[in-house]
């Protein structure tokens, strides 16, 4: 008899929301446009929030807690012509939304 051990993640979000936040800009290729950006918690993996980019590329996970461990992003296209390839920006870590700078990098997927 085989056995197997079940990780099971909870349904409901585990923060509060707080006044941090990751932004960025995403294109593919040098083309930026709207794109769907996912952001996970680095340590369990667990899905936390999913965002578009703009047309300009530009995207920003509002109201977040600040964790040690960080977060990491996930950006695709699944458009008409998918490009193989997703943008991954692991260990990102969010800052204190007290103003709003211009996002200060930017990844190709």
């Amino acid at each position: 008899m085989t056995t197997a051990r079940v990780f099971t993640t909870p349904v409901r979000a585990t923060f509060e929301p707080r006044r941090h936040r990751i932004y960025g800009t995403v294109n593919e290729l040098g083309v930026k446009g709207s794109y769907p950006v996912r952001l996970f918690d680095r340590k369990t993996a667990q899905f936390i929030k999913q965002t578009w980019s703009n047309a300009a590329g530009e995207y920003a996970f509002n109201y977040i807690p600040y964790k040690d461990a960080g977060y990491f992003v996930v950006a695709h296209d699944y458009g008409a012509n998918p490009s193989p390839y997703a943008g991954i920006m692991d260990y990102v870590t969010p800052e204190r939304m007290a103003t709003y700078p211009t996002p200060t990098f930017s990844w190709n997927i």
